[in-house]
């Protein structure tokens, strides 16, 4: 199966346009993979350069990967902040969002 990941991005452009005063993005659940990086690629490019990545992870093992496809993308490691993500589940559907 294939995901028409650049028409959705294009489909959504006025979205992406619109990011250029986000201050911090977050990213929970998701393991930021190989099928969505053009989505991540085309966020980063649309905020400013000072936006901040908040990125939760399941277990250790998996910041390495989660870092390398963040920086694959362009983004500098002072920017990434990690958050384990049972540190702000409620239950496995519901998230504590403290922001």
């Amino acid at each position: 199966m294939h995901k028409p990941t650049e028409q959705i991005i294009n489909e959504n452009e006025y979205f992406f346009n619109n990011l250029s005063n986000v201050e911090k993005i977050y990213v929970y659940g998701h393991s930021i993979s190989q099928v969505d990086i053009l989505y991540f690629e085309k966020l980063f490019k649309s905020v400013n350069d000072n936006c901040k990545w908040c990125v939760s992870y399941h277990n250790s093992a998996s910041i390495r990967s989660l870092k390398d496809s963040l920086l694959n993308i362009g983004l500098s490691e002072n920017k990434i902040e990690f958050i384990k993500l049972t540190e702000i589940q409620i239950n496995y559907f519901q998230l504590k969002l403290d922001i």
